[in-house]
């Protein structure tokens, strides 16, 4: 089996803040903030399947047409958690 390539990535500290992004060769990737104001973390599979999260208490989750399947937030949830893509 052949090994897949490096991710492309990049990280920038810039004002007090920290952002990382990884794309890797089957298309999924990261993206990373943290800063004072808070942190945002999205992941995505190759399918563009994926899932944002906002300090562990708002998050979304779509599918791989970019249609919103499950989201938390302070107006409530709305669709289902076990529809969000394992992103791990």
């Amino acid at each position: 089996m052949t090994p897949e390539p490096k991710a492309k990535t990049l990280a920038l500290d810039l004002d007090g803040a920290h952002y990382a992004y990884a794309q890797r060769a089957s298309g999924a990737g990261d993206l990373g903030f943290h800063g004072p104001a808070g942190a945002i973390r999205a992941a995505w599979l190759a399918s563009g399947a994926g899932r944002a999260e906002l300090d562990g208490v708002v998050a979304e989750c779509w599918d791989d047409a970019f249609r919103l399947v499950f989201g938390v937030g302070p107006d409530g949830i709305q669709g289902n958690p076990t529809a969000c893509a394992d992103v791990r």
